[in-house]
């Protein structure tokens, strides 16, 4: 399925590094430079991705904003943050507004679809929030020594569970109640999830084979990687059931509706039953970060760069 109308380098269809088990030749990409060239000054490429219909935004290392309005085929640059690389960022479609977190533990919010943002957290005495998702009245931030939750993207209320080491780094919500998150702070020999159905009271429920680097729901159940290729599955965050080792190390996994996506080096790869994946090396550096709308998958790789297929 190729794009048409973009001036890119097409890439080659997945299936040629087949990994698990899968279906060959599922999407073809096309690279884009987004229009704005990393100087000494923003040295880094796009850090995080969403999507909003058509709207896709780009958080890139320093500070800067790479926005479109067409579906990915001509970019614009703003600066969004003070500084620093950013962590996560996230449209709710709830509430039409876009939060926007830092490694220095700001956030910022946007309430005109990414035009212009406002810092709504500063970096005293906060950490980062590393991912989000929003369970239909809170935002829910993983960070360190708990999560950050908030009804209306504005005001954040630090929640605190597993210790003020532990550092909570994958979120994931099932849509109806249910949310996990990782622990990777080795703690007494163990790597911990812990399971919550309201965002602010949280219960341990698993002890991971290995720090997580992956954590997403979707086609009916909570897909865990660990950095070590481990995969484990379940159906509803209590009870989890280790899978077949699926050969790559995932370190970021999204869920596009259909397919687990997922970023492994500068490659990304597809399941779709979340335990067997295929896919190649896009070279175009590496996969930042996943995200998609309804008919194209958008990626962020770390040379400026965003890649674009249809779904």
């Amino acid at each position: 399925k190729n794009i048409a109308s973009v001036d890119a380098t097409t890439v080659a269809a997945f299936g040629a590094a087949g990994v698990g088990g899968g279906v060959d030749g599922l999407y073809s990409w096309e690279i884009i430079a987004p229009g704005y060239s990393a100087t000494p000054a923003n040295s880094y490429g796009p850090q995080s991705i969403d999507t909003n219909g058509n709207t896709i935004i780009t958080a890139m290392g320093t500070g800067n904003i790479g926005r479109s309005t067409n579906n990915g085929l001509t970019w614009t640059r703003t600066q969004a943050m003070t500084t620093g690389a950013s962590t996560c960022i996230f449209y709710n479609p709830d509430l039409d507004d876009w939060i926007l977190c830092d490694f220095d533990g700001r956030i910022y919010r946007s309430t005109n679809d990414g035009v212009s943002w406002t810092q709504v957290r500063t970096h005293a005495g906060t950490q980062p929030i590393t991912d989000m998702v929003w369970n239909g009245s809170l935002y829910i931030g993983s960070s360190k020594g708990g999560v950050a939750t908030s009804p209306n993207g504005v005001t954040w209320t630090h929640r605190s569970f597993g210790g003020s080491t532990a550092y909570m780094d994958h979120i994931a919500y099932d849509g109806s109640g249910t949310l996990c998150v990782t622990e990777n702070y080795y703690a007494g020999g163990q790597y911990k999830l812990w399971s919550s159905t309201n965002g602010t009271s949280w219960t341990f429920r698993y002890t991971m084979p290995q720090a997580a680097s992956s954590l997403e729901y979707g086609n009916g159940k909570f897909v865990l990687i660990t950095g070590q290729k481990d995969c484990v599955t379940s159906t509803n965050g209590i009870n989890w059931t280790q899978q077949a080792d699926i050969g790559i190390g995932i370190y970021y996994l999204h869920y596009n509706g259909t397919y687990f996506m997922g970023a492994a080096g500068g490659g990304v790869y597809y399941s779709a039953n979340g335990t067997s994946y295929y896919g190649q090396d896009l070279g175009s550096g590496s996969v930042a970060s996943l995200s998609s709308n309804s008919n194209r998958v958008f990626v962020a790789t770390s040379i400026n760069t965003c890649a674009i297929a249809d779904l």
